[in-house]
């Protein structure tokens, strides 16, 4: 059993709920937790820290994960309307290109992603969303990635009920902005909060740092995957530049934000040494085998789980529909009438749900998609 950075929805909760009784007594989830508590130290994921806190001060019925998954089935079967129209034709466009000229891998598995779409007959995408999943834990609407992956897709299958809208608002850059929260850097903090686009921003700084002229997409990519622990040989790849290019410009975007970068070092090292990963909700053992790049990640990932989680139930406790949420933003069905004010609600219960999780650091939102009946 590899648990090398596992995160299991399942918690290991057995020594405080099911010790003691017969297994008949006990459900799916318990019965897994025994099994787990069984294992060898090492192979225990998934403490969650609150949790376990209910638990040793007496609360034995309160589970702090249960309303977030309760919410996560709502919006699973409330779905998402598709014009299953447009999706075939899309299908049918695809498979007419490739009779003709060779797909490149990203426009294969787009193909593959779009067959896999099952649409039940009222024309509604269900898919289950798994609010605990992956290296990461990130939460997301599973077998819908052509919806969310690919905006043109998006944009030509999402419908809306009549009378109605659908919009996603969108946590801007937040894995950057997760980062200037968690490590602190002033630069980071300010050029995030007062940018109104940080990636422009960034443009003339690499520029006088590395004499190198990039677009905004390579300078995204370029500070994503700087933040993510890439190579330079990664980043040249990627970026199409030669590998002393890709180190140039690593040298440069570390150090312009060397605050963050060094709590990015710290807490990687640290995380071996403890042999532990936490955040508010959860944690998870690393072993000495686990992936510097999951392990320096997974702070930033796992904080982005926990805000969507947050905005999502206070979304549904201001009367929203929710009727979707992926990696980083949340989609709504809203009324014509209250749209405009439906969606000022939405964006500041998100302001909200990022400011508890990140002491008082707001990350910023953004209408990323609309689309009307």
């Amino acid at each position: 059993m590899d648990t090398s950075l596992n995160v299991y929805q399942r918690q290991v909760e057995a020594r405080f709920v099911c010790n003691g009784l017969p297994d008949e007594q006990l459900n799916y989830e318990q019965r897994q937790a025994r099994y787990l508590s069984t294992l060898a130290p090492l192979e225990w994921v998934g403490f969650g820290l609150e949790r376990m806190l209910e638990h040793c001060s007496g609360n034995r019925n309160e589970n702090i994960r249960q309303d977030v998954i309760s919410l996560y089935h709502k919006i699973s079967c409330q779905g998402l309307l598709v014009d299953r129209t447009a999706l075939d034709d899309l299908i049918q466009d695809y498979k007419e290109r490739l009779r003709d000229d060779p797909f490149s891998q990203k426009e294969y598995k787009a193909l593959e992603w779009l067959s896999r779409l099952q649409v039940d007959d009222d024309g509604k995408l269900r898919t289950p969303i798994r609010p605990y999943h992956s290296i990461t834990g990130r939460a997301g609407l599973l077998g819908t990635t052509p919806i969310n992956g690919y905006k043109i897709f998006r944009e030509k299958l999402l419908a809306a009920p009549v009378g109605c809208s659908v919009a996603s608002v969108d946590y801007v850059a937040c894995e950057v902005g997760i980062l200037a929260a968690l490590s602190g850097d002033v630069r980071l903090r300010s050029d995030y909060m007062n940018s109104d686009d940080l990636y422009e921003a960034l443009l003339s700084p690499m520029y006088a740092a590395c004499g190198l002229q990039l677009e905004r997409k390579q300078l995204k990519g370029l500070l994503l995957m700087s933040i993510y622990g890439a190579s330079p040989a990664t980043i040249a790849s990627k970026l199409r530049l030669t590998e002393l290019e890709a180190q140039a410009l690593l040298k440069g975007v570390m150090g312009h934000y060397p605050a963050a970068f060094k709590w990015l070092e710290q807490q990687t090292v640290s995380a071996y040494h403890a042999k532990i990963l936490q955040s508010h909700t959860w944690q998870i053992h690393v072993t000495p085998d686990a992936r510097p790049p999951q392990v320096r990640n997974w702070p930033i990932q796992m904080a982005g789980m926990e805000i969507i989680n947050r905005a999502c139930l206070l979304a549904d406790q201001q009367m929203l529909k929710v009727v979707g949420a992926v990696h980083d933003c949340v989609y709504i069905e809203s009324e014509r009438g209250r749209f405009e004010q439906e969606i000022t609600t939405l964006k500041e219960v998100m302001g909200m749900a990022s400011e508890t999780l990140l002491n008082g650091f707001r990350l910023k939102t953004t209408i990323d998609f609309v689309t009307q009946e």
